[in-house]
């Protein structure tokens, strides 16, 4: 599995992420309860679509939607002990606006 964020930075130090940011995003959803919770005072306004493939995510993930529930439960001892070792690397593109463009 490639578990990496591509980024590159300008010349003032703005970050662009340029492949995984769906990692990111995908992770902030997660511990931050979106797909355990119908609603979450901190999630943003997501549309009926969105609505139906959050809850279509939360059906199939079952009980391990819930972060918190994994970190704090006995039962998910194992998955959580999968969890800790998961690692994201984060690597730099180095290069011209340009260059970047051509690793894709």
């Amino acid at each position: 599995m490639n578990n990496y964020v591509l980024y590159w930075k300008d010349i003032k130090n703005n970050i662009y992420i340029i492949d995984g940011a769906h990692r990111i995003s995908s992770i902030y959803a997660w511990i931050n309860r979106y797909f355990a919770d119908d609603q979450v005072s901190q999630a943003p306004n997501f549309n009926d679509e969105q609505k139906e493939d959050i809850r279509y995510i939360r059906t199939q993930l079952g009980d391990l939607a819930d972060f918190q529930k994994i970190c704090s439960d006995p039962q998910f001892a194992a998955q959580k002990a999968k969890l800790e070792d998961i690692q994201i690397s984060f690597r730099q593109v180095l290069g011209t606006p340009e260059e970047v463009r051509r690793v894709f």
